[in-house]
């Protein structure tokens, strides 16, 4: 079980759990956010422990998630934290301890749950009656996404406003 807490091996368990059930190495190393050679490394791990198949199809190897590993079921049943969203409470947390009284909410692909691993975090930052200037908010909001950024290597987008927005 040590090969699943390496590089990659969760992400393609996730990538194929959530997306098409058969994905080529390329398409997969995309998703999962993984070099290519990454991904393949993984995806042979993962097949020698009987969690996925891989199949040759001309020069394209499809891998998918093996549905008769004894494995496999229970290690889909865990809970695999959403990185997006964490990024999203990361910002959030940081932001309220240096301006308490602004509103942060989670808008766009990651709020509808149709984010991508490539995908921004979008955030609505209202500071509107809070009582700061909208250049202090502005600061604080990107020192909070360069903080964001370099943990979880995620783009976390901010729109300040200095109302309230209820048509996102």
């Amino acid at each position: 079980m040590n090969a699943l807490l390496q590089a990659g091996r969760i992400p393609i368990l996730v990538t194929l759990r959530e997306g098409r059930p058969r994905r080529s190495i390329n398409e997969l190393a995309r998703n999962a956010g993984l070099s290519v050679a990454t991904c393949w490394r993984a995806v042979q791990d993962l097949r020698h422990l009987g969690l996925v198949l891989v199949e040759k199809h001309g020069n394209v190897s499809l891998v998918s998630l093996n549905p008769s590993s004894p494995a496999l079921p229970r290690l889909l049943e865990l809970h695999i934290p959403d990185p997006h969203r964490m990024a999203f409470e990361s910002f959030e947390r940081r932001l309220l301890r240096r301006l308490p009284k602004v509103r942060v909410r989670l808008f766009g692909s990651v709020a509808r749950g149709e984010h991508q691993p490539e995908s921004d975090v979008d955030v609505l930052v209202e500071y509107q009656g809070a009582g700061y200037p909208r250049r202090l908010v502005e600061r604080a909001a990107i020192d909070c996404v360069k903080e964001v950024t370099d943990e979880f290597l995620i783009a976390v987008v901010p729109m300040i406003v200095a109302k309230e927005a209820r048509s996102l």
